[in-house]
């Protein structure tokens, strides 16, 4: 586990994970609700409930929401 800084939110982090993060932010510059279909199909492809609650947290941190909402 690695601890990343997203804005002002610190969490721990896997170092895949740590990559996807970077990955969505790229996207959330570009385009906010590929960004956000991108985060709902991360965080849905969780293997564990904690790593989708670091997922979800993630999700918050770029400002994006947490809730699966594409299907």
């Amino acid at each position: 586990m690695i601890t990343v800084k997203i804005g002002e939110v610190e969490l721990k982090l896997t170092k895949n994970e740590a990559k996807e993060a970077q990955r969505l932010e790229a996207f959330r510059r570009v385009e906010k609700e590929y960004a956000q279909r991108s985060a709902d199909i991360w965080i849905r492809s969780a293997p564990t409930t904690a790593a989708q609650d670091r997922r979800k947290a993630v999700a918050r941190a770029l400002g994006l929401s947490d809730t699966v909402a594409f299907l």
